[in-house]
């Protein structure tokens, strides 16, 4: 064992890469070196890292021990495997500048996405900790650093799903998919939840002919298809395409969000403009249910406000403002019209689309 654990991992990493297993990984554990960078974001003193060294050299020989560990020490293991595992499985594109807002996310689009003509789309058919397990038990041979590396990942799975989960699908796209792309030096990526896409410049024929490949190299654990980028992409909740009028990247808010968002909110059958009452709220004060219908409309407007056609949320207020009518109506047993009238004898404005925020 080399004694630049940093090194080590170098060489670990250019191994799994090379479809050869690593053993002795537990070995780095000895390291306060990579301990210390791994927890860099905990707020634990100096000592607490070395006590916790020498404890976690302990624990992979009798990994029950893992349980006495107190909360701190607890975080470092933590941080310290998952560490390893980013270090050893997850590809610098899924790691470098990897945007932590939806913002982010979607002016990375604008910017990576300039020059693409057609997009892959890649789904994982297989649970998140199929995957994972699938490619540690695949690469490593220490028994015993894989048990402390499950351990730690299974209480993440229930402590932060959402990290687990983003960790694993990295870990999974890294070690399955990017080895397939090596060969190709003019595509770009971005992956949302369940899923990757790739942008190329390439032709039809050949986007076509690397779809196939994918598919079949990953064993079918994953739906592949692909389509022209000016056919929009669902990608943060938003539809991105490339716009061949204008020749720029468009950030739409779905028509099928507009119809979802209806449903969900019992405003009625947007699709068929067919607004209803909401029998639920009709026991509620008035002011409380225009409250709910504001403050569902001013959620949306939020979680859209990236959007470059944001004003077409108008038809939904629009929607919403007849639903509110409604179930006025129903509860105190009028017309439209007179509940309309008598909202606005309460001092109840219209329900408008806010201003776009930032």
């Amino acid at each position: 064992m080399t004694k630049k654990p940093f090194d080590q991992l170098g060489i670990m990493r250019d191994r799994i890469t090379n479809q050869r297993r690593i053993k002795d990984c537990y070995k780095l554990l000895r390291h306060q070196e990579i301990i210390r960078h791994a927890c860099q974001q905990l707020t634990c003193s100096e000592q607490d890292l070395i006590n916790t060294s020498t404890k976690l050299f302990g624990i992979i020989n009798t990994p029950q021990h893992s349980a006495q560990l107190t909360s701190t020490e607890d975080g470092i293991l933590r941080e310290t495997c998952l560490f390893m595992l980013q270090e050893l499985f997850i590809a610098q594109q899924f790691l470098k500048n990897h945007p932590q807002t939806v913002g982010d996310c979607l002016e990375q689009v604008r910017v990576r996405f300039q020059a693409v003509n057609w997009v892959v789309a890649i789904e994982v058919l297989i649970d998140d900790w199929t995957g994972l397990k699938h490619c540690l038990d695949f690469s490593i041979a220490d028994s015993r650093f894989k048990a402390l590396l499950f351990y730690v990942l299974e209480k993440l799975q229930v402590q932060d799903y959402p990290r687990f989960q983003k960790l694993s699908k990295a870990v999974y796209f890294s070690y399955k998919l990017l080895p397939v792309l090596n060969s190709r030096l003019d595509f770009n990526l971005i992956y949302d939840n369940n899923h990757i896409y790739l942008g190329l410049s390439s032709t039809k024929e050949t986007v076509r002919s690397l779809s196939h490949q994918l598919y079949s190299k990953l064993n079918k654990q994953v739906d592949c298809y692909f389509s022209h980028f000016s056919q929009p992409l669902l990608y943060q909740g938003y539809a991105v395409r490339r716009d061949l009028k204008s020749k720029k990247i468009s950030i739409d808010v779905p028509q099928q969000a507009l119809i979802k968002l209806s449903a969900l909110f019992q405003y009625g059958d947007f699709h068929n403009r067919n607004p209803r009452a909401r029998g639920g709220l009709v026991h509620r004060p008035i002011p409380a249910i225009y409250s709910i219908y504001e403050q569902e409309l001013k959620r949306v407007a939020f979680d859209y406000r990236y959007a470059d056609n944001y004003r077409v949320l108008g038809h939904l207020v629009y929607f919403a403002q007849l639903s509110l009518l409604k179930t006025v109506a129903l509860k105190q047993g009028c017309t439209m019209g007179q509940a309309n009238y008598l909202l606005k004898t309460m001092g109840f404005k219209r329900l408008i689309l806010t201003k776009r925020s930032e």
